[in-house]
């Protein structure tokens, strides 16, 4: 599941942040395996294969490294993104009044668009750098907005970081109840005096001052009681990486796939991710 945020220009009005404002958008190992887990609670594996496609009851055709959806607009934000790319032959250009018109209005619907995966494919075995255009969508439409929050709340943790991105893709960045800003509002209000915990690292949450780890472990409760299934694997991984106090992914991130199995998620500096 990921909530819809109707398309409407997607790209331009992502966020207000420039890219090359945020910090965090560099290679390092924080950012390789907060990249990979990303990629990894989308679609089960680790790689960013951004070749990978099937179809889907739920959101239509889902593809590329974090299954970007034709429902929910950002299957065509790749699209529009690599339509400036020299190297694109136009596979999409007879389909695209129809990914548009499903992204407008959050439709499932496969019927004109049925031989979507065979041009997502061949695409991807083009000149395109198509990884690159998908990971410029995905930093535009739910890395920045998140940034948003994460520079508000002056985050230190790559963990805290990687809990509000992947919070951004699967619920939204906005100020609803069930979105990143109406979570965080919610864990806010839990606290009313001063907070200690494992982390050292202080947040301000209004006049108090609460430990980054704490308030973190409070705001996994709340998007608990979201009740999503599809929130359930994320947030044992995370409460996994906290009781092994590994906030910095200092070390590969001990995870649970679909399976409910144990993976671990290792930085390897040969990823190229951004």
């Amino acid at each position: 599941m990921r909530l819809s945020f109707l398309y409407v220009g997607l790209i331009a009005a992502a966020s207000a942040t420039p890219l090359a404002l945020i910090p965090e958008l560099k290679i390092d190992c924080d950012a390789n395996i907060m990249y990979k887990l990303i990629s990894f609670f989308e679609t089960n594996d680790s790689k960013y294969d951004a070749r990978q496609c099937s179809k889907s009851s739920e959101n239509g055709f889902s593809a590329g490294i974090v299954n970007f959806s034709t429902r929910y607009g950002d299957a065509l934000a790749v699209i529009e993104q690599i339509e400036g790319d020299s190297n694109y032959e136009g596979q999409f250009d007879d389909m695209k009044p129809t990914l548009e018109k499903y992204a407008g209005s959050s439709s499932s619907s496969t019927s004109g668009i049925l031989d979507f995966c065979e041009k997502w494919e061949a695409v991807a075995d083009s000149k395109v750098d198509f990884l690159d255009h998908q990971i410029n969508v995905l930093n535009k439409q739910y890395y920045a907005p998140a940034y948003e929050y994460i520079n508000d709340m002056d985050l230190e943790y790559a963990l805290t970081k990687t809990v509000f991105f992947d919070t951004a893709i699967s619920h939204g960045s906005g100020s609803g109840s069930s979105s990143l800003g109406g979570l965080i509002k919610k864990t806010n209000s839990k606290f009313t005096k001063n907070t200690d915990g494992p982390s050292g690292s202080k947040i301000k949450v209004g006049e108090y001052e609460v430990d980054e780890i704490a308030w973190l472990e409070k705001y996994l409760d709340v998007r608990e009681e979201l009740g999503s299934s599809y929130d359930t694997i994320r947030i044992k991984s995370y409460r996994n990486l906290i009781k092994d106090k590994n906030y910095d992914f200092d070390w590969p991130a001990k995870v649970f796939d679909w399976n409910n199995k144990q993976k671990d998620i290792p930085c390897d500096s040969s990823d190229i991710i951004i």
